[in-house]
């Protein structure tokens, strides 16, 4: 893999477990608002009653996310593959493409299937909790194409893009010779560390309310734990902290 003509370049890379993670318990609030809003329903409670039905959702988002975003590549006419990483599947162009067409094709998933089953949950509401699901996992699967989209953002207009599906190369015109931004690693490690930041956040809020957090055992083992805007906004705070003190000693 190799920019047109030698082309200085960026790498991009398919975002780690860990920064996939981050991202995904990031956006979870506003993921569980989003489905609350579009879809009037309360949250699902009961994992064992709804295992037939998410199984088949994530079946699906998988399927149909990609499709989505090989369909963009057919009618950008940069050609079509497809393949399975550790922990994810990706399709990639087979040839070089631009800018637009890249960001086009990273977000369409997420604004196509959000979109399509919203208003199909309007239209045949006997579906509604599988199309619930589908909005949530396609939502929450797309952080990957959010994170990769936030990194070509900066490249000009101009740029081309060589994208291997597992890794990419974001090529700049000549004489554009600037390094990959520095906030990619900032990111890259706030994202890495809040896991393990909103996992102290919430262990301080058992202590601090106990009564938020609660286990019934029974058929279907039902939990609930309630996770607040204190403990997002602690665990934000904590990942900050860790990040730029990090960072700070690597200068």
């Amino acid at each position: 893999m190799s920019c047109p003509s030698g082309l200085p370049h960026w790498e991009l890379r398919v975002p780690s477990f860990l920064e996939s993670l981050g991202a995904f318990l990031l956006v979870l609030p506003g993921v569980a608002w989003s489905v609350k809003a579009l879809f009037g329903a309360d949250s699902v409670r009961s994992i064992a009653a709804h295992s037939g039905e998410l199984v088949l959702a994530l079946a699906l988002v998988i399927i149909v996310h990609e499709a989505v975003h090989a369909l963009v590549y057919a009618l950008g006419g940069v050609g079509v593959s497809a393949g399975l990483g550790t922990y994810y599947a990706y399709v990639a162009a087979k040839r070089p493409l631009s800018k637009k067409l890249f960001v086009t094709s990273a977000l369409s998933p997420l604004i196509v299937i959000s979109v399509a089953s919203a208003a199909l949950a309007r239209a045949i509401p006997e579906f509604g909790s599988l199309l619930q699901m589908i909005f949530a996992l396609n939502a929450l699967g797309s952080v990957g194409d959010l994170i990769l989209t936030l990194r070509v953002l900066p490249a000009p207009a101009d740029a081309t893009i060589v994208d291997a599906g597992a890794s990419a190369l974001v090529c700049l015109p000549q004489p554009e010779t600037r390094p990959s931004p520095r906030w990619w690693g900032i990111l890259s490690g706030f994202l890495r560390v809040f896991p393990l930041a909103l996992a102290i956040s919430v262990i301080i809020g058992i202590f601090l309310q106990p009564g938020r957090f609660c286990c019934e055992k029974g058929v279907g083992f039902e939990i609930e734990i309630s996770v607040g805007a204190l403990e997002y906004a602690l665990a934000i705070a904590i990942g900050g902290l860790v990040t730029t003190i990090r960072f700070a000693v690597r200068r």
